[in-house]
């Protein structure tokens, strides 16, 4: 009875989806990191047989009974965990000063040339430089 009872619950975590062995998707902490668990082989459930002994003592009788009792257990699934980790991106900065401008204007009544120079601003070009994301894979094993 209780095992029917188990295993009615079971069916029924099954349908609201609590048992699901989907992947799944943890944020870290760090903004640029994720982290990916996927169930790579689920539990496996083993069965071995042993003997269970039934000792009965009577006054001048002692009574032993053998039976074959069937132990099933699952094992731990294996659980594979990725981790994408985005590097921050590299900003090159790079400063690029303009030749000066020559001006020259004929003054009068005299002809007097008049000069002067005028420097530009400089102009600054960014480049960002984006990483490629780095992949690491370990498998959570319970052996």
């Amino acid at each position: 009875m209780n095992r029917m009872l188990l295993g009615a619950g079971m069916a029924a975590l099954a349908a609201v989806g609590v048992l699901d062995l989907g992947a799944t998707e943890a944020r870290a902490q760090v903004p640029a990191e994720s982290v990916v668990y996927e169930t790579v082989a689920p539990g496996t459930r083993s069965v071995t047989y042993g003997e269970q002994v039934k000792v009965r003592r009577k006054l001048f009788k002692t009574v032993i009974k053998e039976r074959p009792v069937r132990y099933v257990t699952t094992t731990p699934p294996v659980v594979r965990e990725t981790r994408v980790i985005r590097p921050a991106p590299v900003i090159q900065q790079e400063v690029v000063q303009p030749a000066p401008i020559i001006e020259q204007r004929v003054v009068q009544p005299a002809p007097i040339v008049e000069s002067r120079y005028v420097q530009p601003a400089p102009v600054i070009r960014r480049q960002v430089i984006q990483g490629e994301p780095v992949i690491q894979t370990r498998y959570l094993s319970p052996y």
